[in-house]
């Protein structure tokens, strides 16, 4: 990470945020959860391109596929770092030979499974036995605006359908934002766009889980301090308070128990969303800035 910073100032200490971050902690240690490899195989991609290893940046873009397949929603920021289209082409060829050499033997064994349980992901709308509802635009709707008995009938289709097709809408205005972006090329530029394609991603969609934040935590760092110290206070305020319910001590030790929670705390339901407000209004602001930095060059 130290290494893709390059000479930005304070590249230690930013360094040092990430790997004591408690999300960080929480997802590689507590968790056990291969998320938080896909921003190192990201990170080494952005790494090796930036030293002009093409092979070795298509590699490791391949290799974070073996894991899970968020980090391909990366890839187009990843092609801005490869000068020419048939280069561009080239890395997605050998991250494509890659990534499929992993699924090769379970495609032999049942293609079916794999096309629908891993191609054909996108996530869960995650809540509670209670109806609790853990992340997405449905809370910004129902928790500060009015409880869904509130809205007039009028709405519910519409509001439905976008809670429906959210991870759609989230992935366009996405790649939305890496064109908008596309002249910022550099190391770091690069490093931030993914960060906040990431921070649309989990703004705007409501097919989400906890360790989904593992995907961009080390980019935070790329964007504006007070972005990457309000979403770490937050996301950790909200994680940690959630997962200290579920196990019943402030060391989760002892069983994780989402199904006996069925409702949630107020303290929890704070965290929650305030995280939800701070991701959705960044991924506003960050569409409508690049937006308005793009007419600006003309």
């Amino acid at each position: 990470m130290v290494l893709v910073f390059g000479a930005i100032r304070f590249r230690w200490l930013l360094a040092a945020a990430y790997w004591l971050n408690p999300l960080a902690i929480i997802f590689s240690a507590y968790h056990g959860n291969t998320d938080s490899t896909i921003p190192f195989f990201l990170l080494l991609s952005v790494w090796l391109l930036s030293k002009g290893n093409l092979i070795g940046g298509a590699a490791a873009a391949g290799f974070g596929l073996w894991i899970k397949l968020p980090g391909i929603l990366a890839f187009p920021v990843l092609l801005l770092l490869v000068p020419g289209w048939r280069r561009r082409l080239l890395f997605l060829s050998i991250a494509g030979a890659i990534a499929f050499l992993s699924y090769l033997p379970a495609l032999i064994l049942d293609a079916g499974a794999v096309g629908s349980s891993v191609f054909g992901y996108h996530g869960a709308q995650i809540h509670t036995t209670g109806y609790v509802s853990a992340w997405g635009p449905k809370v910004l709707l129902f928790s500060f605006i009015a409880p869904p008995e509130k809205w007039p009938v009028s709405f519910h289709a519409p509001i439905l359908f976008f809670i429906n097709h959210s991870w759609q809408l989230a992935v366009l205005l996405g790649l939305l934002l890496v064109w908008l972006r596309r002249r910022q090329a550099s190391v770091p530029e690069a490093c931030a766009t993914i960060g906040m394609l990431y921070v649309v991603i989990y703004g705007f969609s409501d097919n989400w889980a906890f360790q989904y934040f593992a995907w961009s935590i080390p980019f935070w760092f790329f964007l504006r301090p007070w972005f990457w110290a309000i979403a770490t206070a937050l996301a950790t305020g909200y994680i940690y308070s959630l997962y200290w319910l579920l196990c019943g001590n402030p060391w989760l030790l002892g069983k994780w128990d989402f199904i006996s929670n069925p409702y949630w705390p107020g303290y929890v339901l704070f965290f929650r969303n305030f995280t939800v407000l701070l991701f959705f209004v960044s991924a506003c602001f960050f569409l409508v800035a690049s937006l308005y930095k793009r007419s600006y060059e003309g």
